[in-house]
Formats: C-alpha cells, structure tokens, sequence
C-alpha cells in the first residue's frame, strides 16, 4: 500500500498548510555551523528530539554521551550522504542506511530502553534533510510501512524506496520551494496529509 501522489496543486496546498516550526531552522544552522563537532551536534541533535518526539521522551530522556558516541563513530558515514539527494538513492546505499538507521535506533533510546524509530528516521534527516526521509507512525502507515516489527532498519529501507518514487513525480512539478530541500517539503505534506489530516 502507498498513497497516490498528489497533484501539483494539492501538494502546494499541503505545503501552505504546513505550521513552520523555528526549532527545524535554529537546530539546522546550529548543527552546520558546527558540523564535524560531534559534542555540539550533540547539543542541536538533543533539542530537536525533545522537540519534535516530545511525547515519547516524556518517560525517559536521552543520554548525551550515548548520542555523541553515536555521531562521532558514524560522521563519516553520514557525510557520504550529507548533500547528496534521495533522488539517488539505490540498492548500494541500502547497506550503510541500514546501519545507520540501527545506529541512531539504540542512540536515541529513552533511559528506560525504549527505541524510537520516530527518533532514528528524524536524526539522520536533520544530518542529510535531502536524502534521509523523516516519519512518524501515521505517515509510516499511510506507505504500508509498519514500524512495530522486528525488521525496523529494512522497514525504513522500504519507506526510503517509496519516498523515492513520491520524489521522482513530484521533482517534474519543479516548483521552487523557497529554505526548504524538496525532500523536507514532502515530509511537511505528508505531516498535513497523514499526521494532521488538514487536507
């Protein structure tokens, strides 16, 4: 199962809907301005996921010392794909994506064990926000995509693959999409779409 793809139109709309959040741009520049840091990547990484998956982590936090473990061992893995596109994701990626995705999955744990895949997905888009897709349960499910399994890493391969098609179409809309890479403006659509329900 995977949605259609929206017409020009209704993506525009989707994204006209989407609530700009200032926490995305701030922790962006923070983590640029310090990249090749891993304690200050720390720092950007650790409010964005307070931020964004404040839920979950309402019944455990985050161990800084574990995450910056995780982005110190993994830095170079990650640049490889840090300006690269999910346009040209293929079966040669899949490999270290998968590793990467099981990385931040046991970095991103709450104190008390528990992993979010939420978590997982959303650092490695804050990393490379043109080529990681980021979800959250609704959109993982409106792709077919179920994350409560004991395959999370192929799993999010799968989702990756959709995410690609969905780019493909909408990349020949070429609408100009003004502080945003093409891949982020689809997830606002997908977070108005199947998060929200706003369209």
């Amino acid at each position: 199962m995977k949605p259609e793809v929206p017409s020009k139109s209704e993506f525009l709309r989707g994204i006209q809907k989407y609530e700009r959040d200032a926490t995305y741009k701030v922790v962006r520049f923070y983590i640029e301005k310090h990249w090749n840091n891993p304690l200050e990547m720390t720092y950007g990484l650790v409010l964005f996921l307070y931020s964004w998956n404040s839920p979950f982590y309402r019944f455990g936090g985050l161990s800084y010392d574990t995450i910056e473990s995780c982005i110190r061992d993994n830095l170079e893995a990650i640049n490889k794909f840090k300006t690269r596109s999910i346009l040209t994701f293929c079966e040669a990626d899949e490999q270290e994506v998968s590793k990467l995705f099981l990385a931040f999955l046991k970095a991103t744990k709450r104190s008390d064990g528990a992993e979010s895949p939420v978590s997982a997905s959303k650092s490695l888009h804050l990393f490379a926000s043109n080529f990681f897709p980021a979800w959250d349960l609704q959109i993982a499910n409106a792709y077919g995509c179920n994350y409560y399994n004991n395959n999370k890493d192929r799993t999010y391969i799968k989702f990756c693959w959709l995410i690609k098609e969905f780019a493909e179409k909408v990349n020949q809309y070429k609408i100009e999409i003004p502080d945003r890479t093409l891949l982020k403006a689809i997830d606002e659509y997908n977070y108005v779409k199947f998060t929200r329900r706003l369209i």
